[in-house]
């Protein structure tokens, strides 16, 4: 075989060379990358799985905020300020859109709803409303339990120390295989 620039000839044995650099790499990337691939899916899992995910329970617990906000609004008005913070508190939390990001807004809203049960129960409510708020908040409190429960940050930790290391780190910044956001 002649090469077309030089005219010299590529022998059997750099086509033997070449072919195995090109196997090395495929194998590599390709079935080494579906590895990373799955094992970061493996991760993700735990916090966008569907039921008993971080994020399933973040969207009950944030069912729970809004029952407790409504109820809010219909003892104390829909302007009263611990109304408006709570909502605002909502709303930032329903537009997070990061792991990171979320786990500062659920920070953010669980000390506004903190803070508007306080104002509630200052209000003299009715037992059975009264009742209704503590079993919301209860409610949230546990979902916020049972996520800090979840293994997820320990995995994420796991799998960035995987892709920290040599051949994957490479593999993964060639496949996009980073390291997930910890939730925290």
């Amino acid at each position: 075989m002649t090469n077309n620039k030089g005219g010299a000839r590529i022998s059997g044995r750099s086509m033997a060379v070449i072919f195995l650099a090109l196997c090395i790499v495929f194998s590599l990337l390709g079935l080494g990358g579906a590895k990373l691939g799955s094992l970061r899916a493996d991760v993700m899992s735990l916090y966008e799985g569907g039921e008993g995910s971080i994020l399933d329970d973040l969207t009950r617990h944030n069912e729970n905020a809004y029952n407790i906000i409504t109820v809010a609004k219909r003892v104390l008005g829909a302007d009263h300020e611990a109304v408006t913070d709570a909502e605002a508190a909502y709303k930032a939390m329903n537009g997070a859109a990061t792991p990171a990001a979320r786990y500062a807004a659920d920070q953010e809203l669980d000390a506004a709803i903190t803070a508007l049960i306080t104002t509630l129960n200052a209000s003299n409510l009715p037992q059975k409303t009264a009742s209704l708020v503590s079993s919301e908040k209860s409610a949230m409190d546990s979902r916020d339990m049972i996520i800090s429960h979840s293994d997820y940050n320990a995995r994420v930790t796991e799998y960035a120390n995987v892709v920290s290391s040599f051949p994957a780190n490479i593999i993964a910044l060639a496949r996009g295989l980073g390291a997930p956001e910890y939730y925290r």
